[in-house]
């Protein structure tokens, strides 16, 4: 499985074209909940939990539980590859405050393939006044994975495991065209675009070009359905503030049909000139090179250096204004039977509001609980009378629709 949710810039001699993947529409859950006041992450000692994943797809969210109170303080959130996380391939710093069960919802979801081994920890604050004491349990009570503590490079297996739970949802398709060998220089009267075939049904979330020798910062981003943008269905302007890889997240995700065709281009909204990445040959099968000039579209025998994330279960954008005050949103049990605990944070006073939507952005769900103060809440949704499905949930506040996430009914 290869999942493109983000893209690094390849040189001419690698010799591989593209790769396009699908992830099946499976949602899982992994949840150890025994547990007694166990190590504490600090500055030099990370604990954590080895684990196989349940399903192919991204790990979304991890729920631990803190034994002791503590004090308002960061802690380093890793995860990685493997039974450890000496060689972290992911960290996100999290803040918490209180005790007992904590939510991390990942900034960037993480890939896994379903039956391979992986591994998350949490690293303590430098200086924190107060240890952050995690729940262990006091045997092997999870069969796929173990606790662990690192120090100065080594991994020691504890006897237990952590209480946690981990949510694996669906995950995106990539397609993409990585060989790069030259340049073609468009300027604000030419359009330069790349015609493509959807590797699933859903949205396009993201799209990925390099830009190279640019005079102007300010570009327009254009996508349709057909070989060709000449009638965009969807545009957007972006800025490219330096010289390579630009990944152009769309403000309105793009809804396509596997297998169908579709385009993208970009083109500069300033005088000047600028290059995009390419490859002088016709190496990707699905789809050409092309420019528009006065109305009139050249179609070449090369293709652009590009790549398209599709998310097949898209989550809707958040709406750009005020810091709406809310963190460490997720939802458990992920999937669930019909009824689940929303948890969050509020940083500032709010009002809030929770909604669940189904994919088609449709309200299925609300309720009203008015102005709350900063700290940690949890509330429970029934969802008993929904088909079992994906769903999303997120918290309204004053400053509009927040960040949606998902969630499986079963």
């Amino acid at each position: 499985m290869t999942v493109f949710t983000s893209f690094a810039r390849y040189g001419a001699a690698i010799l591989f074209l593209f790769t396009t993947s699908l992830l099946s529409a499976q949602a899982c859950d992994i949840s150890q909940t025994a547990g007694e006041d166990g190590p504490s992450p600090t500055a030099v000692m990370a604990v954590g939990q080895s684990f196989q994943a349940c399903a192919d797809g991204e790990l979304t969210s991890v729920r631990f539980q803190v034994g002791d109170e503590l004090s308002a303080q960061e802690l380093t959130f890793r995860i990685s590859a493997g039974g450890n996380t000496l060689t972290a391939d992911y960290e996100q710093v999290v803040q918490f405050t209180g005790r007992g069960d904590f939510f991390v919802s990942l900034d960037e979801p993480f890939p896994v393939d379903e039956g391979a081994t992986y591994a998350f920890s949490l690293l303590g604050e430098v200086g924190a006044s107060r240890p952050t004491v995690l729940s262990v349990s006091a045997t092997d009570t999870y069969d796929g994975g173990s606790a662990f503590t690192e120090t100065n490079g080594a991994n020691v297996s504890l006897a237990g495991d952590l209480n946690f739970t981990l949510s694996i949802l669906p995950a995106a398709c990539g397609v993409a065209q990585n060989r790069q060998t030259a340049t073609a220089t468009f300027r604000r009267d030419i359009t330069v675009g790349q015609s493509f075939k959807a590797c699933a049904s859903g949205m396009v979330t993201q799209v990925k070009v390099f830009i190279n020798g640019r005079f102007s910062s300010n570009f327009r981003f254009d996508i349709s359905e057909g070989a060709n943008t000449i009638n965009p269905g969807y545009s957007q302007d972006f800025d490219a503030r330096f010289d390579g890889d630009q990944v152009i997240f769309l403000d309105t995700p793009f809804p396509v049909i596997a297998d169908s065709t579709y385009a993208f281009s970009v083109a500069s909204r300033v005088a000047g000139s600028a290059g995009v990445g390419g490859i002088d040959m016709d190496v990707y099968d699905d789809g050409s090179f092309f420019s528009i000039r006065d109305g009139a579209v050249t179609v070449l025998d090369i293709d652009l250096f590009f790549g398209i994330t599709i998310d097949n279960n898209p989550i809707p954008v958040s709406v750009a204004g005020m810091d709406d005050g809310v963190t460490n949103l997720a939802a458990f049990p992920n999937p669930s039977t019909g009824r689940f605990t929303l948890g969050y944070e509020l940083t500032a006073g709010r009002r809030v509001d929770l909604e669940v939507l189904d994919l088609t952005g449709r309200v299925v769900n609300s309720r009203a609980l008015g102005r709350q103060l900063p700290g940690r809440y949890q509330e429970t949704i029934s969802a008993v009378d929904l088909p079992t499905g994906l769903y999303l949930y997120r918290i309204r506040t004053e400053a509009g629709p927040g960040r949606a996430r998902k969630i499986a009914i079963r």
